[in-house]
């Protein structure tokens, strides 16, 4: 059915624009709160991507294992974006942060836990849409995912320029929670009705 697509569609509309977010401003961040040069961010920025990059082989292929130890493919991805869901709260110790390794180390939590959130929800739609169109879920997800992001981020400059940065990466870091728990709601409780019918 359509419904678990559009769960997927609403829990990748609630979290692309915190991503996005952190792309566009973690270079303005790094420069006008950590004070470091732009030659500087560019020494240290390589790594959080690099790191993030093996992350998501890691929980890809941890997903994989959980399927070929029987569990139903959407529950495994579903049981990898619960998990990297859990590193959200960190998030919220950004703004806080004076030292350059420890906002290094944050980022690169925060590039895994996105990396790691898009590559579970593109495998789930591949598994969720009909045969016939998958590419074309993919692509209209990543287009609203896209849509939310340019507004959420047309709204950020203003916000940093009179209240500073603490306010939009606390508003963004609530996201992907809120987007892991839209998925919860949705799949356990469609989970329990199915299990229900089996029972009648």
């Amino acid at each position: 059915t359509s419904t678990p697509i559009w769960a997927l569609l609403i829990a990748r509309l609630l979290t692309d624009p915190f991503w996005f977010f952190y792309q566009y401003w973690q270079v303005g961040f790094m420069q006008e709160k950590i004070g470091l040069t732009l030659a500087e961010v560019g020494k240290l920025m390589w790594f959080p991507p690099l790191v993030a990059v093996f992350g998501v082989l890691a929980v890809c292929w941890a997903s994989d294992r959980l399927v070929s130890r029987g569990m139903e493919p959407t529950r495994a991805r579903l049981t990898i974006i619960w998990s990297v869901t859990c590193l959200a709260p960190l998030v919220f110790l950004l703004p806080s942060v004076s030292n350059v390794y420890a906002a290094i180390g944050i980022m690169t939590i925060i590039n895994f836990m996105c990396t790691a959130w898009l590559s579970m929800a593109t495998i789930m739609m591949g598994g969720l849409a009909p045969r016939v169109a998958i590419a074309t879920a993919i692509g209209v997800m990543s287009a609203l995912g896209g849509v939310t992001s340019i507004i959420f981020n047309g709204f950020v400059g203003s916000i940093i320029d009179n209240f500073g940065y603490s306010m939009p990466i606390y508003a963004g870091a609530t996201l992907h929670p809120l987007g892991a728990l839209v998925l919860a709601v949705f799949f356990l409780r469609r989970k329990s009705l199915i299990a229900r019918q089996e029972s009648l």
